[in-house]
This record gives C-alpha cells, sequence and structure tokens, in this order.
C-alpha cells in the first residue's frame, strides 16, 4: 500500500514538474522571440440581397458536372441491383465473397453481398443489409443485433465508411482526373477499407 502511495505521489510531481517545465519555457522563449500578432483586417464588401437567377445558375455550374456523370450511374446501378436480387444471382455471389466477408472481416456471408451492392450505391448499404438479411434469415432478422455481434457491427461501419468508390464517385473521378487515377484511387481505398477491416476483425476477435 505504501509503495503503491509513493509511485502515485512520484507520478504526480513529475507531471507537475513537466507542466511548469513547459510553462517555464514558453514564457522564456516568448521573451527572446517575442511573437507578432498580426492585425485581423477583412474588408466586408456592400451586403445586397441575391439574386435568385444568378445564384441558380452559379449552382447549376458547380453542380452540374457531377449530376449528368451521377445521375445515370446511379439509376443503371439501382437496375442492376434489382435484377440480381430478383434473379436469384445472390446466391452464388454470396458464396464467392465469403472468403472475404467471412474469411477476411469477419462478418456473415450476407454482409458481403451487402458490401459489394454498396459499390453501387454506397449510400443505401446499411438498407441493404438489412434487406438481404430478411431475405436470408427471414422475419427475424428486422434488426442487426439479430444476426451480427456488436464488433462485426463496428467492422462493417468503418468499412463501408472507408470503402470510397462507389460507381458515382468513380464516374466522377475519371472526369475529373481520367481512368487511370479513379482506378488508383479506387484500388487504394478498397485496399485500405479492406485491410481496417481485417485488422479490426482480428483487435476485436470477430475473425
Amino acid at each position: 500500500m505504501a509503495v503503491g502511495g509513493e509511485r502515485r505521489a512520484l507520478a504526480g510531481r513529475a507531471v507537475e514538474d513537466d507542466l511548469l517545465v513547459a510553462i517555464g519555457a514558453g514564457v522564456a522563449a516568448n521573451a527572446m522571440i517575442p511573437g507578432r500578432q498580426s492585425p485581423l483586417v477583412l474588408e466586408l464588401p456592400p451586403l445586397r440581397l441575391p439574386i435568385v437567377r444568378q445564384v441558380g445558375a452559379k449552382a447549376w455550374h458547380r453542380f452540374r458536372a457531377f449530376v449528368v456523370t451521377a445521375t445515370p450511374i446511379m439509376l443503371a446501378g439501382s437496375l442492376v441491383i434489382g435484377a440480381l436480387y430478383e434473379s436469384g444471382a445472390t446466391g452464388p455471389l454470396q458464396a464467392l465473397l465469403t472468403p472475404i466477408s467471412t474469411g477476411l472481416l469477419g462478418l456473415p456471408p450476407v454482409a458481403g453481398i451487402a458490401l459489394a451492392f454498396a459499390v453501387l450505391r454506397k449510400e443505401l448499404a446499411l438498407q441493404l443489409l438489412l434487406v438481404l438479411a430478411v431475405a436470408e434469415y427471414g422475419s427475424a432478422a428486422t434488426s442487426l443485433a439479430t444476426f451480427m455481434a456488436p464488433g462485426q457491427l463496428f467492422v462493417f461501419a468503418v468499412v463501408t465508411g472507408l470503402l470510397v468508390p462507389c460507381v458515382a464517385t468513380i464516374g466522377a473521378l475519371t472526369s475529373e482526373f481520367g481512368r487511370r487515377d479513379a482506378l488508383l484511387v479506387s484500388g487504394a481505398t478498397l485496399a485500405t477499407a479492406l485491410g481496417t477491416g481485417a485488422v479490426l476483425a482480428r483487435i476485436l476477435g470477430t475473425a
């Protein structure tokens, strides 16, 4: 008990000493090389009511390229998702992705299909997971907690968040930087997402 108290006292004193040294060094440095505070002067333009036509034209100019590129791809992606689901092709796809979803990430097999479909429509990854889980496990899978552990949910959320290259984003990247750079960015983010998910799955004990 006495030894533990002495160690805590020594640790507290060490923190206090470090804090005093840092403050003293800062004061001494400021005395030897005083800093200069630049005046903050902002020139404000006269305020006027915005013109709706000009605001709309400027907004369309900034978003037109993304809308023209992403909208057809997102619509086509939705059709592909519906066709795969209705044709029953999700079964072979699930078997193909099991080494990645279950072996690498420690997720249930159905989560691999949701991640694959997220490449088409990333914003629907969680909704797709629930829909596919209901189709796979029945109406009892209306909650994620019924077929996924908290660690698996965490891994799925991290991988989905890092998985930047959905089809619409790849199209926008291609139009801005070219096909080669778009593929490099997509491959790098995919490798980062899977690698991070694999490490987390081992740390959390889900794989």
